[in-house]
């Protein structure tokens, strides 16, 4: 409860102060906190996806990404790969073990926001020893989102 309300104080500090609406949309997936934000001035209405990449494309294809043993990246995550890597503990070896165990396949859902994110891709891949393929995606799915959560809140 207290990392919960933690979290969305600093949501909530976040905002800018002169922002001028009667409710903010927030749409997110596991990385926000279970439960919903404790009340503010401004309420904070939350939607919630499966996961983060039901934001790019719909849930069938996540699923069947992952079941075929797909690693799921986007362009942002793999800008800072290796900081995740790094945070993570893992040198190449026990990256390598630890991926093997379920992926054959790192899948970028590319939305072609960074033109170095092939290159990005290639890297870290190649750091696991897997494949690397890119899936293209819209923005559409995403925009539509953010449009519901607007439009209809919970």
């Amino acid at each position: 409860m207290r990392l919960t309300r933690r979290f969305w104080e600093a949501v909530r500090e976040a905002l800018p102060a002169h922002a001028d609406c009667d409710r903010i949309a927030v749409v997110g997936s596991t990385c926000l906190p279970a439960g919903e934000p404790p009340p503010g001035a401004v309420p904070l209405w939350v939607t919630r996806t499966s996961t983060c990449f039901s934001l790019l494309a719909d849930d069938e294809s996540v699923d069947a990404w992952i079941s075929r043993g797909c690693y799921l990246v986007t362009p942002g995550w793999l800008r800072q790969w290796r900081d995740a890597v790094a945070a993570w503990g893992y040198d190449e070896a026990t990256a390598r073990a630890h991926f093997s165990e379920f992926a054959t396949t790192v899948l970028l859902l590319d939305t072609g926001l960074d033109a170095d994110a092939a290159v990005h891709l290639r890297e870290f891949a190649g750091f696991l020893g897997l494949r690397a393929e890119v899936h293209r995606v819209t923005l559409d799915a995403f925009c539509d989102r953010l449009a519901r959560a607007v439009q209809c809140p919970p």
